[in-house]
């Protein structure tokens, strides 16, 4: 059973899955799945630095390693952000095991900052995820315009290749920091999402929402226009009175289906078990490049209904949690 080590964000309580039952629940957890430290209260990204050596951050990196730490950069108006603080605190971690850490992110598919990598790294910077605050770059792992990636082949459900964001693949070590949220299309804004979609180029981004492609119904569209309004890929049109996607520019967001008044947006019948399978086949691609030299952080803090990407969010959904640490990544997002 793989281990989960947890700082509780309130409690001032560091705990892990239980040994007994594996996380399920029994009489010696009291039910809970955890077994409990009390620590004295800290602060968290002090705890975080703690939590890196009981994951076994030494048997991950070594000398001269050098280290792509991926998080999510955001969008600069996102209030909800990691603070930096956070990465500050696995950057020193990091250096003291003589590693050679840097931040990374890849672009994204829709036309906001971080669609290509000039706007993306200001971003990074405006929102702190930078040199001066973090102790090590922020660097855009698949180039200017999201295509600088190696091809890695997988036995997936879906995909049979992943394209995986070459500053991410030629490092020795990769940590994958995530900012756990809900998510409107995947759930759970897990540390799956965050290398399944994250950490690949825009080759397997594309692929990957392929499955989540609207269908436009022209007898209950009556052409207002918002589809076409919000849509970030400009992949919506009004012809003669009716929304017309074109499927060639579509990201597979689905914001239009947000917006539309009408129920004239419908998701694809059985595309969505697709979409979640070919975004765990493109987490495993990863992955495979980095045998023994992985760990995971989850981040439960400022919990919102959707993940970085937006321009503003709303309220957390949940109080604070805590952060986790594991170098299984199923087992930190079942936890989380």
């Amino acid at each position: 059973m793989s281990t989960v080590y947890f700082v509780d964000a309130n409690l001032g309580q560091e705990s892990r899955t239980c040994e007994e039952c594996g996380g399920v629940g029994c009489d010696r957890c009291g039910g809970t799945g955890r077994r409990y430290e009390l620590t004295p209260p800290e602060p968290l990204p002090v705890a975080l630095y703690r939590l890196l050596e009981k994951a076994g951050i030494d048997e991950v990196v070594e000398q001269d390693d050098v280290v792509a730490i991926k998080i999510h950069s955001g969008e600069h108006t996102n209030h909800r952000l990691t603070p930096p603080i956070f990465y500050e605190a696995i950057v020193k971690k990091v250096v003291e095991l003589g590693g050679r850490p840097f931040l990374t992110d890849t672009n994204t598919l829709y036309t906001h900052s971080r669609y290509e990598a000039i706007g993306h790294y200001l971003t990074a910077w405006r929102n702190g995820y930078a040199l001066f605050h973090m102790g090590a770059p922020f660097i855009v792992a698949d180039g200017l315009v999201g295509t600088d990636a190696y091809r890695v082949e997988v036995e997936g459900d879906v995909l049979k290749e992943v394209y995986v964001a070459s500053a991410i693949y030629q490092s020795d070590v990769l940590i994958s920091v995530d900012h756990t949220t809900m998510h409107p299309a995947f759930g759970l804004g897990g540390n799956i999402k965050n290398l399944g979609m994250g950490a690949v180029s825009k080759q397997t981004k594309i692929k990957i929402h392929r499955h989540e492609i609207p269908v436009f119904d022209p007898e209950l569209c009556k052409g207002c226009g918002n589809c076409a309004l919000v849509c970030p890929m400009e992949a919506v049109h009004i012809e003669d009175g009716k929304a017309v996607l074109d499927e060639s520019k579509c990201a597979g967001c689905r914001m239009c289906m947000e917006v539309c008044p009408h129920d004239a947006i419908k998701r694809v019948q059985g595309s969505r078990s697709d979409f979640f399978k070919a975004m765990a086949d493109a987490c495993a691609g990863v992955l495979k490049r980095f045998p023994g030299k992985f760990l995971a952080v989850n981040i439960v803090m400022d919990v919102t209904l959707d993940c970085d990407c937006p321009e503003q969010q709303g309220r957390p959904v949940v109080p604070d949690i805590g952060v986790l640490a594991s170098r299984d990544i199923v087992a930190i997002d079942k936890a989380s």
